[in-house]
């Protein structure tokens, strides 16, 4: 990742003078833009999907302030409802607005189900750590081998390992749906809107602590 991340994001900002500089009158341009900006995240989230769960929580090929803002190893899926408002030049029409508010709730209680799934690994993890650490004082007090004992612990960090790729993957895909769903609610042009104002947000993150430093 730290050497594919450089490059995408250079392709984003690519992407987003297309969004920005595209004609409004022209629809299927538009159309096709939208689907080129959607394949670009969509060959991240593949790219992260092969990477070391570890290292996607460290994340080091990001910024620190990048890092802050997190959750589950990437964008949280309900701030898409925060900045479409801001976002868009047409506000919502009488039949999209209870639409996105479905969506809304809809992706909140998926975030939550993903957030309960992280607190379990946690508690996992101390757990393991605890056991661990118990057994390495019965070792020492008793002078035994480590045994099962190693074995058992190591089995329950692969457990806790597969857990957190699975929510990964499960955030990921929520962060995919939620942005899938929500063009199929808002018209191409707020959808032009809606994705311009993401990659600028993201990239005005990114460059704000490279500009300090």
């Amino acid at each position: 990742m730290e050497s594919y991340y450089p490059a995408w994001i250079s392709r984003q900002e690519q992407l987003l003078g297309e969004l920005l500089s595209i004609n409004r009158d022209d629809i299927p341009a538009q159309r096709a833009l939208i689907s080129r900006v959607l394949a670009h995240y969509h060959e991240y989230y593949a790219q992260k999907s092969r990477t070391d769960v570890l290292l996607l929580f460290s994340a080091p090929w990001l910024t620190p302030l990048e890092r802050t803002f997190l959750w589950a190893t990437g964008w949280r899926p309900s701030l898409a409802f925060r900045l479409l408002p801001r976002a868009i030049t047409h506000p919502l029409t009488a039949a999209q607005s209870p639409a996105v508010d479905d969506l809304r709730r809809l992706t909140a209680a998926r975030e939550k189900e993903v957030e309960n799934g992280l607190a379990k690994v946690q508690e996992a993890v101390a757990s393991t750590a605890m056991l661990r650490l118990a057994r390495g004082e019965r070792r020492t007090t008793s002078g035994e081998g480590e045994g099962d004992g190693g074995s058992s612990s190591g089995n329950a960090a692969q457990l806790v390992l597969a857990e957190l790729d699975a929510l990964v993957s499960a955030a990921d895909a929520l962060r995919s749906e939620t942005v899938t769903s929500l063009i199929e609610i808002l018209s191409v042009e707020q959808t032009v809107d809606f994705l311009a104002a993401a990659a600028t947000l993201h990239l005005q993150i990114r460059l704000k602590f490279s500009s300090s430093t």
